[in-house]
C-alpha cells in the first residue's frame, strides 16, 4: 500500500520541543495492561505522533489533532523510551498513535535502536493495513513488538467506500497474515451499525472477520462523535435513540447503542454484536488455535477469564429485549 511521508523536518522539531509527561506525579508502579494482555509487566502508553491525513467518516481524530500528520523524531522517541525504562522500570509500552507506521524509515530507526541495545522491552501499536510490509513487521517483531491492532471497520467493499476508509479487503487479509507470520498477535477492530446497514451487511462484516482469522477481533456499535460526517448523517436521518443527549456518551454501557439504522433498531444492533462475538470466538477452530498458542499457565488463566467475560457479554447482548 501507499506509505504516507512525514512532514518537513522543521515540523517534526515542533513536536520534539514538547515536554515529557510528569511521570513523577503518578503511581507508575501500578500501571499494567488489561484483560487477556495483562502479563504483569509495568506498562505505559505513549503517543509519538498526532494528526491524520485520512478522512474516515466516523473518526474525529483529524478534527481534534488536524489533518497534517506530524511526529516526534526517532531521536526524541528513543530518548522518551530510555527515560521510562531507566527511571521507572517500564518493560511494556503501548504506542497509541493513530497510525504508528505512517513513516517506515522512522519506525525502522527506532526498531534498530531497540535491537542494538537488547532492551528487555515488549510493545504494541495501532496502524493501518495499508501501512505495513513484511519487512517492516519482521523488524518490529525482532525489536520486541508483540501485537498490532488494525482498524478495518467494515468487511465488505461498499462499506469501506462509504466510510472512506481508503483500504481494501485484500490489504486487510495480507496485513493480518504478515503480522502473524512475523510472530506477533494480529488484532482487528470492526464497527457495526452504519446508517445503511441491515443484517445482511453486518453479517458480511462478521463473515469477513471469521475469514480473516485474526488472533483477536473487536466489534463495537457505531458511536457517532460530534464533528464527524457520520454524526451529521445520523442526526439528519433521525437515527439517534429517543431522548438522545450528549451526556449519554459517557453513561452508555458497553452492551447498548445510541443509534439505530434505517433497517435495524438499537436493540437489534446490540443483538447482532452479541452474535458477532459468539460466532467468532466460540468456533472450535478458534478455540483450538488459542489453546495451542498458550505458553504459560498464567496465559491460560487470563484467557479463561476473558473468555468467560466475552461469553457473558454475548449472552447479555443476544437476550436484549426488542
Amino acid at each position: 500500500g501507499k506509505v504516507v511521508k512525514t512532514e518537513p523536518r522543521g515540523f517534526i522539531e515542533d513536536m520534539d520541543s514538547l515536554p515529557f509527561p510528569a511521570y513523577h506525579l503518578l503511581p507508575m508502579h501500578k500501571y499494567r495492561s488489561y484483560g487477556v494482555y495483562d502479563s504483569g509487566k509495568k506498562t505505559i502508553s505513549m503517543i509519538t505522533a498526532r494528526g491524520c491525513p485520512f478522512k474516515c467518516t466516523y473518526c474525529c481524530s483529524s478534527k481534534l489533532f488536524g489533518a497534517r500528520w506530524r511526529c516526534l523524531s526517532p531521536k526524541k522517541t528513543i530518548e522518551w523510551i530510555k527515560k521510562v525504562v531507566d527511571e521507572y522500570g517500564i518493560d511494556h509500552i503501548y504506542f497509541q498513535d493513530d497510525e504508528f507506521t505512517v513513516n517506515h524509515e522512522r519506525v525502522m530507526e527506532i526498531c534498530d535502536w531497540m535491537i542494538d541495545n537488547k532492551l528487555n522491552l515488549s510493545w504494541e501499536c495501532l496502524t493501518r493495513v495499508s501501512h505495513v510490509t513484511p519487512e517492516l513487521l519482521n523488524r518490529m517483531s525482532k525489536a520486541g513488538c508483540k501485537s498490532v491492532l488494525y482498524g478495518i471497520e467494515s468487511g465488505y467493499d461498499e462499506g469501506l467506500k462509504l466510510i472512506r476508509k481508503a483500504i481494501t479487503l485484500d490489504q486487510a487479509l495480507n496485513a493480518i497474515k504478515w503480522t502473524q507470520e512475523a510472530g506477533m498477535i494480529a488484532k482487528a477492530s470492526f464497527i457495526l451499525g452504519f446508517p445503511w446497514e441491515s443484517k445482511t451487511e453486518i453479517n458480511k462484516t462478521i463473515d469477513f472477520a471469521i475469514k480473516m482469522d485474526a488472533d483477536y477481533s473487536f466489534f463495537t456499535i457505531l458511536c457517532p462523535f460530534p464533528t464527524t460526517d457520520v454524526y451529521e448523517q445520523i442526526r439528519s436521518e433521525a437515527l439517534f435513540v429517543p431522548g438522545f443527549n450528549i451526556d449519554m456518551y459517557s453513561a452508555m454501557p458497553a452492551a447498548d447503542s445510541l443509534i439505530r439504522t434505517r433497517h435495524l433498531s438499537s436493540e437489534e444492533l446490540v443483538q447482532m454484536m452479541g452474535h458477532a462475538y459468539k460466532r467468532l470466538y466460540f468456533r472450535p477452530k478458534y478455540l483450538i488455535k488459542r489453546i495451542l498458542a498458550l505458553k504459560h499457565y498464567s496465559e491460560l488463566k487470563r484467557n479463561i477469564k476473558s473468555g468467560i467475560s466475552v461469553l457473558k457479554f454475548s449472552i447479555k447482548s443476544i437476550r436484549k429485549k426488542i
